[in-house]
């Protein structure tokens, strides 16, 4: 059972003193908008209608990856004039009726967040056997087509204009010094469009002792970088606009505007060698403490960010809280309490999720699920000039972007539908081998497989609600429950049909 439960965590993880007192940032003044047009825009944006995700049965089995990736036009060689902006509806956009009516309600910036992007500097492979195998044995992440998950998503952000962009950690596919100079350069374009993009590092960016390239049905090492060379990469992306930078680690505070301050944490373990779990360094606390006094004494209100988790979010893996959430948490957790902050933002766990303390005034903390994984979403967190949030998803628009620049990749062009199936297919072989390979008879293997495989899209696209109710019908899940040597990984499946009873790509978080 032992190898078995291995096996289904690595398929959930890698898929790795003012209390009292009334900030001044309370008293934040209405922010009027620049222009009418604006204001329709922000007003248009309110009226987006949540989509609800449909999820049926599957029963194909193949994985499809393509032989050849198509090579992909460099945002800088495209067009300018060609980039014109495009209506896209948020797939699970908070409902104009949940907000407050009161029309003085102003967005006072708009926060864009995305995560564990795992690029791969194209070079870096051939598409041949090594890679293929890489991509079929992973746990979702569709690095086949990293590049062009990129392209859309980034002209996606130049359309939307963000007062900024959050990447919060693992940029790279393993921390090859190729992959984050590409990546590197990508971010420029954004940055010259007068977006700013602000990053920190995630356990696979720095340090990392597999990165490494592919070429035929081998993997070769590759040159991995130093956290001084991640910020010297970077120093474009956060660095450089710090007004207050860590010693000890790669944090930093950005400040966003006169009003709001992000507090960038670097929660990994690089040195001496690097490690999936995530911790805060003694020293590190000693330098948020001094800016969170700073904070609190202007008026400033202080969104953290880090790659890892700061609650634990589920209990469908223990490893999700082992090597996902930092190292005694409480403590942080702590100090977040005492400055009255409410919110935090992170990543790590590939999957859409969000959870609250149980306090009288709850901090919540957002997990946006990886970019590059089914459904490949990236997070929106509006702030009112009210002190409330808006947390909400959208997708990547990956089909209309193909259609766009008339790729003929049928995958492409079907996007939504074939990363789907492509997650469904990867989890359904990998259970049902491994059920096989513990005795399981193939009729029941594979009613077990299909039943695992039918939760995870909807897991990590945090939607399973769309399909709790026939999981609990379906006779394989009595198979997964009366089984005594699987008894431990059905638990993990009963734990998310239990947690997951509400859609997790939307959250008003209360002043």
């Amino acid at each position: 059972m032992k190898r078995v439960w291995v096996w289904m965590v690595t398929v959930c993880l890698v898929l790795t003193g003012c209390q009292g007192m009334e900030p001044a940032w309370r008293e934040i003044p209405g922010v009027s908008s620049e222009s009418g047009e604006k204001e329709e825009k922000e007003e248009t944006t309110q009226q987006v209608q949540t989509q609800t995700e449909e999820t049926g049965t599957k029963d194909s089995l193949s994985l499809s990856i393509p032989e050849t990736s198509e090579s992909a036009e460099s945002l800088e060689e495209t067009d300018g004039d060609e980039m014109e902006s495009q209506n896209h509806e948020s797939d699970e956009r908070t409902d104009k009726t949940n907000r407050n009516d009161d029309s003085s309600e102003v967005i006072e910036s708009r926060i864009a967040i995305a995560t564990d992007i795992h690029y791969l500097e194209k070079s870096l492979t051939d598409n041949g056997k090594s890679f293929q195998a890489m991509v079929q044995n992973g746990d979702g992440m569709m690095i086949q087509y990293c590049w062009e998950i990129m392209m859309a998503f980034l002209e996606q952000i130049e359309k939307e204009k963000p007062d900024v962009l959050v990447l919060s950690g693992d940029l790279t596919k393993n921390g090859e010094k190729k992959s984050h100079e590409a990546l590197a350069e990508r971010l420029k374009r954004l940055e010259n469009a007068g977006i700013p993009v602000v990053v920190i590092p995630g356990n696979h960016d720095i340090n990392s002792p597999y990165a490494c390239g592919f070429r035929g049905d081998e993997t070769y090492s590759v040159q991995q970088i130093s956290a001084k060379q991640f910020a010297q990469i970077y120093k474009d992306f956060g660095y450089k606009e710090a007004i207050s930078t860590d010693p000890y680690s790669l944090s930093y505070v950005y400040s966003l505007n006169e009003y709001t301050w992000l507090l960038m944490l670097d929660s990994c373990q690089y040195e001496p060698k690097n490690l999936v779990g995530g911790m805060i360094r003694e020293e590190t606390y000693d330098w948020i403490e001094e800016n969170l006094k700073i904070a609190w004494e202007e008026g400033v209100r202080v969104i953290p960010i880090s790659h890892h988790n700061l609650l634990e979010q589920t209990n469908a893996s223990e490893e999700f809280i082992k090597n996902c959430t930092i190292e005694h948490d409480e403590r942080l957790i702590e100090l977040w309490e005492d400055n009255q902050i409410n919110i935090h933002l992170s990543g790590h766990l590939h999957l859409q999720h969000y959870k609250q303390t149980e306090s009288e005034h709850p901090l919540y903390e957002v997990v946006t699920g990886s970019l590059m994984m089914y459904p490949c979403k990236y997070g929106i967190l509006e702030v009112m000039n009210s002190g409330d949030m808006y947390y909400y998803t959208q997708k990547v628009p990956v089909a209309e972007w193909a259609a766009k620049y008339k790729k003929n990749d049928r995958n492409l062009l079907t996007f939504d539908s074939y990363a789907e199936q492509f997650l469904y297919d990867l989890s359904y072989r990998k259970v049902y081998e491994s059920l096989q390979n513990h005795g399981i008879s193939k009729e029941d293997s594979d009613k077990m497989a299909k039943l695992y495989a039918r939760l995870t899209p909807n897991f990590y696209a945090g939607t399973i609600p769309n399909e709790r109710e026939e999981i609990l019908r379906d006779p394989a899940y009595e198979l997964w429950k009366e089984s005594e040597y699987f008894s431990e990984v059905s638990t993990t499946i009963q734990t998310v049909i239990e947690e997951e009873n509400h859609n997790f790509n939307r959250l008003f978080v209360p002043y």
